[in-house]
């Protein structure tokens, strides 16, 4: 391995390191505080399951409109170790009128069941316990912990060996060990949007959708208007509103009472709420669709519309979390063994054919940066904004559950980063774009080769123009991946313009370099690069991927074949 020719120590400085030691910080705390949080409230559900079973009657049972759907007040009394307690339950924002019925008739007035009393405190009792189901969500916030505490710890202690950089020998990256820690945090990360994904699709698609299909072989039932109102959504920034829609209809001489307009309903303006509304006054009899195998269920419409494509969203995170869960782990079990064939050998020679005068292509064209970004930010920012929407709705309704905030900065942070990287890389956009013609290609050690530029769009923008070659060393073992850069050799660097706009140079491949190489680890990567300050705008900076070939495997020489 060569020496390197560039060999500065390109770790951050101190200011660098308790900069981004506060941004993991943030993580790190908010993970902590997610785990106390949602351990207080794992420990308070599981405890109400030891609370002593006791008989009670229902006093009332009632069934309340409220902005956002219905409530159901039960009021009931129960006897404990010889004196008497009143108790009530509430639940309210229920969409579901059907529900709310189900559970008014189960508990109507007079009517006996059982209620979990609090031994220590009797005047405290529950009608139904809360679901556990949310007890793994535990491990997100200790995802959160394990990650920012790797990070720290890579950060401070990542060069504690490096005494003397002047007097240690350099060494080949790929004799540094390496440890899987990244590539679990990373598959736990990715795991998260996946079952994330999974749990959403399954109750925001999969569940609707089977209904919608099921009910086009519903029977077709007479029904009556009985109420129809505008429901209202507080949301961060506007407000969103939907109509409720609140219907009668018999099958076998019995009354059913429902509300279920069709499966895929959303909020959204006033007016489109007051149409819906208008539409269906009270007392107009229209028609319904019932399940003749449950006649509780029903709806007004069961036709597929256009909005339904919004609630393919749990899909990308399907398909987010298994991409990263297999990018983690496609070294681990899905790479070839180790005897694997190298690229740039004699067999495969046949596949690379020598080019004169090619036109060099970026590894990432500027459209395409912007273009993913812009989708990732898209997809992440419309995510998280869900959850902020809600704990600030709570902030402002003086709700405790306005702390959960504190567990969705890290994401909206990540989302600003990229909402700001979307917006520098749309300004690249409008960059100087230089186009660069090699006289031939591959390359080879000792070759001598020619390099043609021009700039196209505002040349005279570019304050300092700098064109070079870079080797560089990566290598990538179980989750580890680092580079190392072995040689630079300028090409130009100037603050002529008339250099900048348009230029020719001839340059040289020392003797002593090394090919470019592939196997299953280790890679010797060779690429051009060019770079351009640009004062109050975002700089240029463009890789071009060079191939560089054993002298024995040139059968021509470069120049003025």
């Amino acid at each position: 391995m060569l020496p390197d020719k560039d060999n500065k120590n390109k770790s951050p400085g101190i200011t660098g390191k308790i900069c981004m030691t506060f941004f993991l910080l943030i993580f790190f705390l908010a993970g902590l505080f997610g785990i106390v949080f949602i351990g207080h409230e794992s420990f308070n559900i599981i405890r109400s399951y030891t609370w002593i079973k006791t008989e009670f009657t229902s006093l009332s049972s009632d069934i309340k409109e409220d902005e956002e759907g219905y409530s159901l007040i039960i009021n009931y009394k129960y006897d404990f170790q010889g004196q008497s307690y009143k108790g009530e339950y509430k639940e309210s924002s229920i969409k579901d009128y059907s529900k709310v019925k189900n559970m008014s008739d189960t508990y109507k007035t007079g009517s006996n069941g059982i209620c979990s009393v609090n031994p220590s405190y009797p005047s405290v009792s529950i009608l139904k316990h809360k679901s556990l189901c949310f007890l793994p969500v535990i491990f997100i916030p200790l995802i959160f912990i394990f990650i920012s505490s790797l990070a720290i710890y890579g950060l401070w202690a990542g060069e504690k060996g490096n005494i003397d950089s002047e007097t240690v020998k350099p060494q080949a990256i790929s004799k540094k060990a390496s440890t899987p820690y990244g590539k679990i945090a990373g598959t736990f990360f990715f795991g998260i949007f996946f079952i994330a994904g999974i749990f959403a699709a399954y109750y925001l698609t999969y569940k609707p959708l089977v209904k919608l299909i099921d009910a086009q072989s519903w029977i077709e039932t007479p029904c009556r208007i009985i109420s129809s109102r505008i429901l209202t959504h507080d949301g961060d920034e506007s407000t969103t509103y939907s109509a409720d829609i609140l219907y009668v209809y018999k099958v076998n001489g019995i009354e059913y009472t429902s509300n279920r307009y069709r499966f895929f309903s959303s909020s959204g303006s006033y007016r489109g709420a007051e149409r819906l509304k208008d539409k269906y006054p009270p007392g107009r009899e229209t028609v319904c669709y019932v399940n003749p195998l449950n006649p509780v269920e029903s709806t007004i419409k069961r036709d597929f519309t256009k909005g339904m494509v919004f609630y393919l969203m749990p899909v990308i995170f399907i398909l987010v979390g298994a991409g990263g869960v297999y990018g983690c782990l496609k070294k681990e079990f899905l790479s070839p063994g180790p005897f694997s064939e190298c690229k740039y050998t004699g067999h495969i020679l046949e596949e690379i054919k020598l080019q004169r005068h090619m036109k060099l292509k970026s590894q990432t064209p500027p459209f395409a940066r912007f273009a993913g970004l812009l989708i990732v930010s898209l997809i992440w920012n419309g995510a998280i904004s869900i959850p902020v929407m809600d704990a600030i709705n709570s902030f402002k309704r003086g709700s405790g559950e306005a702390f959960c905030f504190l567990g969705i900065i890290p994401f909206v942070l990540i989302g600003l980063f990229l909402a700001g990287s979307t917006v520098y890389y749309f300004l690249t956009l409008f960059n100087p774009r230089p186009e660069l013609v090699l006289s031939c290609h591959p390359l080879s050690p000792g070759r001598t080769a020619d390099l043609s530029w021009t700039i196209t769009m505002n040349a005279g923008a570019i304050k300092k123009y700098r064109i070079y070659i870079e080797g560089r060393e990566e290598v990538e073992y179980d989750d580890s991946k680092d580079k190392h850069t072995f040689f630079t050799m300028n090409i130009i660097e100037t603050e002529n313009l008339y250099e900048i706009e348009k230029g020719k140079v001839t340059f040289t491949f020392p003797e002593d370099t090394v090919h470019s190489f592939k196997s299953e680890h280790n890679k010797i990567v060779w690429s051009l690069h060019v770079s351009g300050e640009i004062k109050y705008w975002p700089d240029i900076n463009e890789e071009f991927e060079l191939t560089v070939l054993p002298e024995n495997m040139m059968g021509i020489r470069c120049r003025n074949a």
